[in-house]
């Protein structure tokens, strides 16, 4: 369970971190806030109940893909509160974030845990 906990929090954080770590000007605080703001809800409303909906055949691919569903769903939300232009040029690198987030969960939450994969020697 902490695990999974971590590899939650790991999967919300760890973009508004790097922008902050990368940009050290005033600006940096700013972006890692708006950042946070976006992925942080995300997390919570969409990744959460996701995965407690595949738990039971949780595996890397399906962890990726639905990184890039929920990817796709920050990007349509950011189209729809933002200029239409900027959703289009930003949306690869929206999708790419949840991707990027969903293989950052596996390898906190999921990767060489007993508790969570099932045995592929076990019967279904």
């Amino acid at each position: 369970m902490t695990r999974l906990i971590l590899g939650f929090f790991t999967a919300a954080l760890w973009l508004p971190l790097l922008a902050y770590i990368l940009d050290s000007t005033y600006y940096g605080e700013f972006w890692a806030f708006a950042i946070a703001f976006y992925t942080v809800p995300l997390t919570i409303f969409v990744a959460l109940p996701a995965y407690f909906l595949v738990r039971k055949r949780i595996s890397f691919l399906l962890c990726v893909g639905m990184g890039c569903v929920i990817g796709v769903i920050g990007a349509f939300i950011f189209f729809l509160v933002t200029n239409p232009l900027a959703a289009m040029n930003w949306a690869p690198g929206l999708i790419s974030a949840g991707i990027m987030s969903s293989i950052v969960f596996w390898v906190i939450a999921i990767w060489k845990n007993k508790k969570l994969m099932r045995n592929k020697s076990e019967p279904k």
